[in-house]
């Protein structure tokens, strides 16, 4: 309590000095006007003047200077005017040419008659004398913190500020700017992609109009498959020259044969030569893709070289697609500049052993650099994602490139896909890791640009882009000053909220920095493709360790796991709990806009400790379950010990179903305050162009990474208590079994369809029943065991007839269909083997099976089916996934994919009984 009070004089003092450099004209008799003053008598006494010459944009940029002076001051009137205009305002701003660089600007104070009468600014460029006076507005305490919604402190005193000394500013980063990653179902994938829609140009425009206000100058996207080229053109095209006219590049992302996503690939065996009827070569596919999408104008283009995140074609050939596309960019499109996609993925390696994705560093040097880092992670902490341990290896591509080709660093403030903004996790740390890069890793480095990977500004995650805006263009404000500078907007209570997000920050840096980085997948969501990816080891990030881990873990590790996580977790709620001690729910004073992002904020944090409260109760509830796992093993377990965990594990079900409905209350009534449709942001969206036919804060209104946990454990105490029938319709004699660990896929040979596709393989038990040594008749009793318990799965068991000959039995089945769970245990699809042969060695002693040898299956899969099963985990279309799979099996991408796919497992097996 005494830090809050301490906090709430602080914020006191903040208001009284805002008051002092926004609106006080110095003391004296009230009825005096300053000669900085912005109003008079109810009157805004100031104008704006320009040269006879400037262009449309400027004259928009000085009324839109205008019109913040007028609400700053709450005061009409005002005017641009121009140099030959007679200019009788008492105050001016002035806009002049000045020799300065492309981007500089410089304020001085305008003095007349021993007076300061206004500012100048002074500039080479349009752009550079935007960047001033914008500066102005932000120094009178105008934030422009969102494209859709911009913060005016009301003050009838304002008056122009004056610490100007007519030095001149210059940007730390030639390049500044966003990649609105379009392959997420962002609002900006329907503004971007989407022509002809009633608004989305609008809101371009006011996107185009937030970069330039906060002295922006790059402005990105990644390019879909399924965009209409012909409407889209033209429409994107007046976009770009209105971007261009505000000092704006625009680019986007494109891909040589990447299936992800959507994304667009400039090679498809689709594009046919009518007079051969064969597919148009490659390279002239690429040259054919370039002129058609560089007819709209675009500034640069960025390159992705792999087929998907984790998945590569040969490395020469990914060069010379590189060489084709940046030679002829050369020779005919100079003024574009290319750029190779230096993703982070640790695992997926070149030929010679090195990072994948580092090989643009072998193409010619007029291909710059986007050095990609995900999620909130820094360049010089751990960073568990990816199959990384950190992101040390693109700062040693940094070092290895400085000077030999144009570097940006390409880092994000929003993943999505459950990891941080549509769970929602309010993530501070985001802002300090960018401080972080900017401000130390890179501060002497030849970097020439700052690119920020953003999905979405809901849920304060406009904050930490706002931030980039003001550190971006002068490499010297921390995160902490941006809080502190950004306070007013939250109202007289947001140096108290700015504090907490402070105590949030550096509680951050220590638990996921510093103490346990990998403590962190408990508060994100996972989706399928997560849980599914920690079977098959291919992970953008771990998901929580699942459920039925934690109860299969033996003492030993289990203890290690409660001192190691849970009671981390356990600590991390009060110390979070501590840092809103005191702090009002809700502003006691301010106006609607600010009480409305105080409870932004404010809910962000609360749900953030509804997080943790909900993490812990599932777990409860497994650490009961597990009690009872243990206990059942005994040979007279008690079953009224049973009753009462059952009951125990039930209630944390309840606890954390009633926290999930709690949460689920407060997005609903944040819709509301979302600066962009509901239709677009939260609600199902077939429409969309993306791979995912909902908006990117749709699983957000659902609550659907608090359900699905909950789903999650209930199928856990299902399992456990013995609520699931698991019971064999025919007892085998004897059981062996084998699981994904004993499993490899033996054709087709591919290692990364190996990993995939055996992940899918349950622990399977081969049943034996009624040996004849005369005939060699044997009976396989075949049934699936997911939950490892040596019982058949319900509907799963299978009995097939076969002979034992020369010591391998071998048997036949007209389909057998495997089930498919992630590593949580939810079902998400099924496999269906057809015309499965088994076949394994066998080991007789004593007139009896005593040991299974290697053993195998071998049959087919519709590839309809393996389409469809892909696609079940999301992030992927029909053409990608039948795409992935031609080039599994070795079929060329022009090659009709066969309804049938031969498919082969060798198997080692234990015995279990």
């Amino acid at each position: 309590m005494l830090k809050r009070l301490l906090v709430n004089l602080v914020a006191l003092a903040f208001g009284l000095l805002a008051f002092g450099v926004f609106g006080c004209s110095g003391g004296g008799d009230d009825s005096e006007t300053s000669p900085l003053a912005l109003a008079e008598d109810g009157e805004l006494r100031l104008a704006v003047v320009l040269e006879d010459s400037a262009s449309g944009p400027l004259r928009e940029v000085a009324e839109d200077f205008l019109d913040a002076c007028r609400r700053v001051a709450g005061a009409p009137g005002g005017r641009v005017a121009f140099e030959s205009d007679a200019v009788d305002s008492p105050l001016r701003v002035t806009v002049d040419w000045t020799d300065t660089g492309e981007l500089d600007y410089r304020i001085s104070i305008d003095s007349r008659d021993g007076e300061p009468r206004g500012l100048i600014v002074e500039a080479a460029t349009d752009a550079g004398m935007m960047h001033g006076l914008y500066a102005i507005l932000a120094d009178l305490g105008v934030r422009f913190f969102h494209p859709e919604e911009s913060y005016y402190p009301l003050n009838s005193r304002a008056t122009l500020p004056t610490g100007y000394g007519g030095s001149t500013q210059s940007p730390h980063f030639k390049w500044r700017g966003f990649h609105e990653h379009t392959q997420h179902p962002i609002e900006m994938s329907d503004f971007l992609l989407r022509p002809g829609e009633p608004g989305f140009r609008d809101y371009l425009s006011r996107y185009i109009r937030w970069l330039a206000r906060n002295r922006q100058n790059m402005a990105s996207f990644h390019m879909l498959k399924t965009v209409n080229l012909d409407a889209w053109l033209p429409y994107i095209a007046d976009y770009i020259e209105e971007a261009n006219s505000y000092g704006v590049n625009i680019g986007m992302v494109i891909g040589f044969a990447d299936q992800q996503q959507n994304a667009f690939r400039m090679i498809r065996e689709d594009v046919v030569d009518p007079a051969t009827g064969e597919m148009v070569p490659e390279d002239e596919q690429i040259r054919q893709s370039l002129d058609r999408l560089l007819a709209a104008g675009f500034n640069f283009l960025g390159f992705q070289i792999g087929t998907s995140e984790f998945s590569k074609p040969e490395d020469a050939q990914a060069l010379h697609w590189l060489d084709v596309a940046v030679s002829y960019l050369k020779t005919n499109y100079s003024d574009v500049r290319p750029y190779g996609w230096i993703h982070t993925t640790c695992d997926l390696k070149s030929d010679d052993g090195g990072y994948y994705y580092h090989i643009p560093e072998k193409a010619d040097s007029s291909l710059g650099a986007f050095v990609h880092t995900t999620m909130f992670y820094t360049l010089g902490h751990p960073a568990p994602v990816y199959e990384c341990d950190n992101f040390d290896h693109q700062l040693d591509f940094i070092e290895r490139n400085e000077g030999k080709r144009e570097l940006v660093y390409f880092p994000e403030t929003a993943w999505w896909l459950g990891f941080d903004n549509n769970a929602p996790v309010v993530l501070p740390i985001t802002g300090w890791s960018r401080d972080y890069d900017i401000r130390q890793v890179l501060k002497d480095r030849h970097v020439a640009g700052h690119v920020t990977f953003t999905t979405g500004r809901e849920w304060t995650y406009w904050m930490y882009d706002h931030y980039l805006t003001r550190v971006t263009w002068d490499g010297k404000t921390s995160w902490s000053e941006y809080l502190d500078w950004i306070a007013p907007v939250f109202g007289p209570d947001g140096q108290g909220l700015v504090q907490a997000l402070k105590d949030w920050t550096d509680l951050q840096v220590k638990h996921f920095y510093e103490e346990q980085p990998e403590i962190y997948f408990y508060l994100a969501g996972e989706l399928p493709q997560d849980e599914i990816g920690a079977q098959a080891g291919i992970l953008a990030r771990r998901p929580k360790i699942a459920f039925k881990e934690v109860l299969n873990y033996d003492a030993a590790v289990f203890a290690a796991w409660k001192a190691r996580d849970y009671d981390m977790l356990s600590r991390m709620r009060e110390e979070y709990a501590a840092a809103l001690e005191g702090l009002p729910d809700a502003p006691a004073d301010g106006s609607d806009q600010q009480k409305k992002l105080y409870a932004e904020a404010r809910n962000g944090l609360d749900i953030y400790l509804m997080r943790l409260d909900h993490t812990l109760a599932l777990y409860d509830g497994v650490i009961l379950a597990r009690i009872w796992a243990e206990e059942s093993k005994s040979e007279t377990p008690d079953e009224a010990d049973r009753d009462s965990l059952l009951a125990a594990a039930n209630d944390k079900l309840d606890e954390a179903q009633s926290i999930g409905e709690s949460a689920i209350e407060i997005f609903t009534a944040m819709e509301k305050q979302y600066r962009y449709p509901v239709e677009l942001l939260c609600r199902e969206k077939p429409e969309t162009l993306t791979s995912y036919p909902y908006g990117y804060l749709y699983e957000t209104s659902t609550g659907y990474f608090w359900t699905r946990r909950e789903q999650q454990l209930a199928t856990l105490i299902g399992q456990t208590f013995g609520t699931l029938q698991e019971e064999w319709q025919t007892e085998p004699e004897t059981l062996f079994y084998t699981d994904d660990k004993k499993t490899q896929l033996t054709f087709p040979e591919d290692p990364l369809a190996g990993g995939v596709i055996k992940s899918f393989i349950p622990q399977l038990l081969f049943g034996l029943k009624g040996y004849d040594s005369g005939s060699g008749a044997l009976t396989l009793v075949l049934a699936q065991d997911y939950n490892a318990n040596f019982k058949p799965d319900p509907e799963s068991e299978l009995s097939i007839p076969g002979r034992i000959d020369g010591g391998s039995w071998e048997g036949r089945a007209e389909a057998y269909t495997i089930v498919v769970h992630d590593s949580a245990g939810e079902e998400i699809g099924a496999l269906t083997v057809i015309e499965p042969i088994f076949a394994f060695g066998v080991t007789i002693s004593s007139g009896a099976v005593s040991a299974l040898d290697e053993g195998s299956l071998t049959g087919e899969i519709t590839s309809a089916g393996l389409i469809a099963l892909i696609m079940s985990v999301g992030g992927i279309d029909e053409e990608g996934a039948g795409n992935l799979i031609k080039s599994i099996y070795g079929y060329a991408a022009e090659e009709p994919l066969p309804v049938r796919l031969s498919m082969a497992f060798a198997f080692e097996f234990e015995r279990a009984n």
